[in-house]
Parts: structure tokens; sequence; C-alpha cells
């Protein structure tokens, strides 16, 4: 199975919803960066389930473009959101 990852609503004001597929049973790190490369927070460490759905806070961020760091066994996903 392909790894995939969305997020949504983009942009985003308040939440969202961050799903990601295609790490069944494999060790997950999901992270929040924002974009000078600086880790503002880890949404998720541990053993994946076939889809895995986070609903994420984002209101105490400022307004710009951030990134989700999703990573598993040799596979790095960047998946880019807009706060407004």
């Amino acid at each position: 199975m392909t790894s995939s990852g969305i997020c949504y609503p983009n942009p985003a004001s308040n939440a969202h919803i961050l799903v990601v597929n295609g790490f069944e049973q494999k060790k997950l790190i999901v992270e929040l960066f924002d974009l000078q490369g600086r880790r503002l927070e880890t949404i998720y460490n541990g053993v994946a389930d076939k889809k895995q759905t986070f609903e994420i806070n984002v209101s105490h961020l400022n307004s710009g473009m951030y990134f989700y760091s999703v990573k598993s066994e040799g596979i790095h996903k960047s998946i880019r959101f807009i706060k407004q």
C-alpha cells in the first residue's frame, strides 16, 4: 500500500484534520514545523493503525505557512498548510 497524507481545511484558522494512510503496524512520528525548520510540536509518536486521523488545534499559531513531517521506516512525507 502507498503511504499518503492530507490535511483539511487548508487554509485553517482554528482546527483542522490530518489524515495519514499506509503506515499500518509501523512506527509513526508526526511533527509540526514552521518554515524555518523549528519543531513546534510532536503530534504523534507510536505504532500506526491503517488510517490515522488527528484533529489538531492550530488557533495558537501565528498566520503563515507550516508543515507536518510524517516519518515511518525510511518514508518521509511533508504536508504543508496555511494558518489564517
